[in-house]
């Protein structure tokens, strides 16, 4: 089985020599642009999160304010005439003091914030404010920590990338103007990986972990086998002990590389977030990007997807696909079905704050489904404990 990281233009055949030049994970030709493939009702977003005027994008997985909230910048600017006081606009207790076109709240000891409106002792996923990564509330306070590869600043809230392995970033991301956001949308995601046959066909998607393991599902692993004396750039595969290949639970697999990928702009791996964090606040509460190949005849097709999912809950979801889910499985669903069939091994991510996070790995509709806009993932959440195991 080789791996090839995804080229430019979708799924290929190594290029004459690759194949055997041992075990590695091939760089990309150059950055994918995901311009015109993310989907037209993309809600209105902020490519730095919550909090912030939402212009009009197709490019960010990050959702703007709950509907009845009032962003950050407009809570201190509403009161610039007269008496700014006069509202009340300190929360908990707060003293309030006007200023020029302006105004200031003395919070008591348990509130922070422009307004006073945020307990110290619990974590802010939906404001600027908080941890960056993830965040554990305390009796007094909260605390932060990172993904693997970053520090916290000085500030304790904010994540500092320490090298090129930092997971989840995408270089190409800044902060854009309303014009900027409107004409670039690109994404390429480094950590994609598509998996190839012997023959060099593309037959399954994966997502680069660390620097020397790829998840994808368990019924991709077992699609092709070693053969005897051939060079291939899958040292192991780690099968999930507990996959059942009826009921498609547990449809995991590690892949352990010969070789250290080199962590560049084009390849690197994705965050895998805390248990808490991705069942309480990525896959709930904000929108996730599905990347990856489409699949006909058993072989990867054309160029990759990008489509974007909301959480649907598991009753709707059961009833809509006639299925059962276990707590290790969840949906998501695409505003329009999808026009093809899917590809294992393809994920589920969302963008946090400027990182990218793993939810989820994809394994195939029910061979009764004809509702393509629905998605069943296993919750990759549920297995960090094997993923450590595996991979340390």
């Amino acid at each position: 089985m080789h791996l090839l990281q995804e080229p430019l233009g979708g799924a290929t055949r190594p290029q004459p020599g690759q194949e055997g030049e041992g075990a590695r994970l091939l760089p990309a030709s150059g950055a994918v642009a995901f311009a015109g493939l993310l989907p037209p009702r993309v809600p209105r977003q902020l490519l730095h999160g919550w909090g912030s005027p939402p212009p009009t994008s197709r490019c960010s997985g990050f959702p703007g304010p709950p509907e009845g909230s009032s962003s950050l910048l407009s809570q201190g600017t509403a009161f610039w005439r007269g008496r700014q006081c006069s509202s009340n606009p300190c929360q908990h207790d707060g003293v309030c003091q006007d200023s020029i076109r302006s105004y200031t709240c003395t919070c008591t000891d348990a509130y922070e914030g422009q307004n006073c409106n945020f307990a110290k002792n619990e974590c802010q996923h939906k404001t600027r404010e908080g941890c960056q990564h993830f965040c554990y509330p305390g009796s007094e306070s909260y605390h932060c920590s990172c993904a693997k590869g970053y520090e916290l600043g000085e500030d304790k809230k904010s994540c500092i990338p320490r090298d090129q392995c930092a997971c989840g970033r995408l270089d190409d991301v800044k902060i854009m103007t309303l014009k900027e956001i409107k004409t670039t949308c690109h994404r390429r995601f480094p950590w994609q990986v598509l998996l190839l046959n012997p023959e060099g066909k593309g037959f399954c998607g994966g997502v680069l972990l660390k620097s020397n393991f790829v998840l994808t599902t368990a019924e991709c692993a077992l699609l092709h086998n070693h053969s005897a004396g051939q060079v291939i750039d899958v040292n192991e595969k780690h099968i999930h002990m507990r996959y059942d290949e009826a009921t498609g639970e547990n449809n995991l697999a590690l892949l352990q590389l010969r070789e250290h990928t080199e962590c560049n702009n084009y390849q690197h791996p994705i965050c895998l977030p805390d248990k808490d964090f991705a069942e309480h606040v990525l896959i709930p509460q904000l929108a996730g990007t599905v990347s990856g190949w489409k699949q006909e005849e058993s072989e990867v097709r054309g160029s990759l997807v990008a489509l974007q999912v909301s959480y649907l809950p598991e009753r709707e979801c059961e009833q809509i696909l006639n299925t059962s889910l276990t707590n290790r499985r969840y949906c998501g669903h695409h505003p329009e079905p999808v026009d093809g069939q899917l590809a294992g091994g393809n994920f589920v991510a969302h963008d946090y704050k400027g990182t990218w996070f793993l939810t989820g790995i994809f394994g195939a509709w029910p061979t009764n489904v004809s509702n393509w806009e629905t998605f069943i993932f296993t919750k990759t959440s549920r297995y960090m404990m094997w993923f450590k195991q595996k991979t340390e």
